[in-house]
């Protein structure tokens, strides 16, 4: 296996503006947006894929222009990290399409209208956001959406039903990522909007029944095997490790390893816990797991060639 930390593209930041005020919002304040000199420097190092982020990249007037550079660049897969609210304007979004925007990935917080307007802080926002990953949807022809839920404590005991209002009303989705909320940003100021591990277990295992038998491609970040127990298959760093060999790393700026996770059998497929968590609340709700890394690695890879809806 590779010696290397999991691989971490180097974003292009465009707007230093955003028009939602998520309480989960993982943007440092003082975040700049690259100039065009640094921005035709990211797209020279990049290789096959781009992320074009900030803030919110669609409030700036270079977006459509950046996308285009780097599709002319050779570039494959260019992904927009967005909340898509201006995309429910049909004709901006095709443009962005047309320029070469492989890739919208969308936050979604929740897929109650009133809940997702109080994370967002952006009251009618949902109903745009909705209209915006129809439209780009039915140009998957051209184009995929994944979403993004940040899971907190205020909206994961949605999670279940979350998982089939997305099967039941975005069909061809590529993908959902599940997020445990990271203690940076503005959510470092508000500790109370995250959840206990052993609390959000059942609801993510619940979720992940959903999705799996839907057949909606799902991964879930940030949450250690050891609290992903019947669905360890679905985490993120897991994939990377073994479908990317990339190693494990016990010391690392983000994440950590506890006393006991010298003894778990799944410490080779397990990033640990995120640093940030720890501070918060310890290390007590880790568990010794004596489950054999081979079958979670198998159902890894059996998912890699599983055919989706979205693959159509």
């Amino acid at each position: 296996m590779k010696t290397s930390r999991i691989p971490k593209l180097e974003p292009i930041t465009l707007s230093e503006a955003c028009n939602q005020r998520c309480l989960f919002c993982a943007a440092y304040q003082g975040m700049k947006a690259h100039t065009e000199a640094e921005i035709a420097a990211i797209i020279a190092r990049s290789d096959k894929q781009v992320i074009i982020g900030g803030w919110e990249p669609t409030l700036d007037p270079r977006l459509e222009t950046t996308i285009r550079r780097a599709k002319e660049a050779g570039i494959q897969n260019i992904a927009v990290f967005t909340n898509a609210v201006r995309l429910s304007d049909k004709e901006y979004a095709d443009r962005l399409i047309a320029a070469g925007a492989t890739l919208f990935n969308i936050n979604f917080p929740a897929h109650i209208r009133k809940l997702s307007d109080s994370i967002t802080r952006s009251p009618g926002a949902f109903e745009k956001r909705v209209s915006a990953i129809k439209h780009l949807l039915a140009r998957r022809d051209r184009t995929a959406v994944s979403l993004c839920f940040v899971v907190s404590s205020v909206n994961y005991k949605i999670l279940p039903e979350y998982a089939e209002y997305v099967a039941v009303n975005f069909s061809g989705i590529e993908h959902v990522a599940l997020n445990m909320i990271c203690v940076n940003g503005w959510a470092g100021v508000a500790v109370s909007l995250v959840p206990k591990l052993k609390d959000i277990e059942p609801y993510l295992r619940e979720a992940a029944g959903v999705f799996t038998r839907r057949r909606v491609r799902f991964v879930i970040d940030n949450v250690p095997l050891c609290r992903m127990r019947g669905f360890e298959y679905a985490s993120a760093a897991a994939k990377y490790i073994v479908m990317d060999g990339v190693k494990a790393v016990a010391s690392d700026k983000t994440y950590m390893r506890a006393a006991c996770c010298a003894g778990c059998t799944l410490r080779r497929i397990c990033m640990g816990l995120r640093r940030d968590y720890y501070k918060l609340n310890g290390d007590k709700e880790l568990l010794l797991s004596t489950k054999l890394a081979g079958p979670i690695k198998e159902q890894i890879l059996a998912e890699k060639n599983r055919s989706y809806p979205s693959d159509m």
